[in-house]
């Protein structure tokens, strides 16, 4: 499942180290399994409903901020790769990979709007005949 028309959709996002509470780790190890909306700007969660927070955590989503406050980017992986791609925030999904990424608050809560949707109507595959 890709963001259809966004150019890191489908992409394995970067992996870096980040100190929290004490320790340093790779990102996935701290934040475990999930949707992952990552963001660097403490202002994307700021931006989202929190209709729009409740059903994301309900789908095993949460919002990761590696800004400093909780999460310190230790080798700067992800404030570049931000500034490299122009974004704020990238939607990971549980297999690592990217749904796609947004260049505001405002594109990371549409985001999170078109995953819901998606996953609320998802397109059929096709199957073969299994003669």
């Amino acid at each position: 499942m890709i963001r259809a028309g966004d150019p890191v959709a489908g992409h394995l996002f970067v992996q870096g180290r980040v100190a929290a509470d004490g320790r340093t780790a790779l990102l996935d190890d701290v934040v475990g399994a999930g949707w992952h909306l990552v963001t660097t700007d403490p202002a994307v969660a700021d931006a989202l409903a929190d209709d729009d927070l409740a059903w994301f955590a309900a789908v095993g989503g949460r919002v990761v901020a590696v800004d400093g406050s909780a999460l310190v980017d230790v080798d700067g992986t992800y404030g570049r790769w931000f500034a490299d791609h122009g974004a704020t925030a990238a939607l990971q999904r549980p297999d690592l990979h990217l749904y796609g990424a947004a260049a505001d608050p405002a594109g990371a809560a549409a985001l999170l709007a078109g995953l819901r949707a998606a996953l609320a109507h998802p397109v059929p595959t096709p199957h073969g005949d299994p003669a």
